[in-house]
């Protein structure tokens, strides 16, 4: 599902720059990177997802070279295989949640399903807040609905940046098992990236930055 060979990355103010390990993640697989803050982890998974090109290297993603797309090919690619968890999720303020969500469908150029949505929010216990605006969310609440978010056009790479962050224990366990057990149930392979040592116990297949 996703390799990585030989990947460097320097940022246009040539000041940082960053050379990665090697990673693999198959398909229906997890895969935690970890490391402290500002070894790239971020800039990691931006190159994976396609928001960042690698100064080196090679990305495939679903048999997918992402070096050989070109930039709409890429954005096309990202919409149709590629989930992103965000530590904060942001949604449109004047929309509701199941509006934000069909507006992600349509951006991908799928056709609004409702009623896939609404069962993303019943299997996170988030049913309830289908016609809610962002505003009115809780914390978790709002977590839930981003992992929603990134599900919903049915992707074989799920990428979450850092989602435990500011949580406590109860809570990061919950996190952890709640992307996993989505991941699984739909057979779509979970790379999670964070420097919160708590989660090494929730993965059998992790890479090291520095």
């Amino acid at each position: 599902m996703l390799t990585t060979l030989n990947l460097q990355y320097r940022y246009p103010d040539n000041e940082r720059s960053f050379t990665f390990p090697d990673a693999r993640c198959d398909a229906g697989a997890s895969l935690l990177v970890h490391g402290p803050s500002g070894c790239g982890k971020t800039t990691w998974m931006h190159l994976i997802a396609g928001l960042l090109r690698p100064e080196k290297g090679e990305i495939v993603v679903a048999d997918t070279a992402l070096h050989a797309l070109s930039r709409k090919e890429l954005d096309a690619f990202r919409a149709s295989t590629v989930g992103l968890v965000l530590q904060r999720p942001h949604f449109l303020a004047a929309l509701t949640v199941l509006e934000n969500l069909s507006l992600f469908q349509q951006l991908a150029g799928l056709r609004v399903d409702k009623t896939h949505i609404a069962g993303l929010l019943e299997a996170l216990d988030v049913r309830d807040k289908l016609h809610a605006k962002p505003s009115s969310l809780s914390q978790g609440q709002s977590q839930r609905i981003g992992l929603a978010r990134a599900l919903v056009n049915h992707p074989r790479l799920l990428l979450a940046d850092e989602p435990t962050s500011g949580l406590d224990d109860e809570r990061t366990a919950l996190v952890a098992k709640m992307l996993l057990d989505q991941a699984k149930q739909r057979g779509t392979s979970l790379v999670l990236v964070s420097h919160d040592a708590r989660l090494k116990p929730f993965f059998t297949n992790e890479i090291a930055f520095s």
